[in-house]
């Protein structure tokens, strides 16, 4: 399975277990590894002495399953982004758009 993993622009991260086109990221960098991308966040961390190993295991994991999108909860659960997330105009929340702007 093809995983990605994603640092936006507000430095949140994430864990994809499912197919993500990463040409339609804007503001977000991409790692070829947890490992390197818990070395990038504990980089831009605001708190001293922030390491990899302190943040590991908090990525928020996403999937797709039948055309919806999941993102983990703080206790491993999947809940729908489009169920929880929805924008102002309670239209469908985009992938893209989510992890592009999540702020949390």
């Amino acid at each position: 399975m093809s995983q990605h993993f994603i640092s936006n622009k507000n430095n949140h991260f994430f864990a994809s277990l499912s197919p993500i086109d990463e040409s339609k990221l804007v503001d977000c960098k991409t790692f070829d590894s947890l490992d390197s991308l818990l070395a990038h966040v504990a980089t831009v961390a605001t708190i001293d002495e922030f390491t990899a190993d302190d943040i590991r295991g908090s990525e928020i994991l996403i999937k797709e399953e039948e055309g919806r999108w999941f993102c983990s909860t703080h206790y491993g659960s999947f809940i729908p982004i489009d169920e929880v997330f929805d924008d102002e105009d309670d239209q469908t929340t985009d992938i893209y758009a989510w992890l592009n702007g999540y702020e949390e």
